[in-house]
């Protein structure tokens, strides 16, 4: 998904809790450190975004939407 956004002419900031391994796909890309959960690190990671691509609770959680009451995680609700 990075090279087509990429190639469209988006600006991609990346983000994850760990840092991002060293791969083409992340090459020449900004990174930012942060928690979704937790909420650090959120306010600097979408400054300025007009949308924001989040896979984080599909890699941990693959299949298995039950588990979004169990754990609290809200994936639902998203602020304009």
């Amino acid at each position: 998904m990075n090279a087509r956004l990429r190639a469209a002419g988006h600006e991609l900031v990346l983000s994850d809790l760990n840092q991002l391994p060293d791969v083409e796909a992340f090459v020449g890309l900004p990174f930012i450190q942060c928690d979704v959960q937790a909420g650090f690190g959120l306010k600097r990671a979408i400054a300025g975004c007009d949308l924001l691509v989040s896979s984080a609770f599909a890699r941990i959680f693959p299949g298995s939407a039950a588990l979004v009451e169990k754990y609290g995680i809200n994936i639902a609700q998203a602020k304009s």
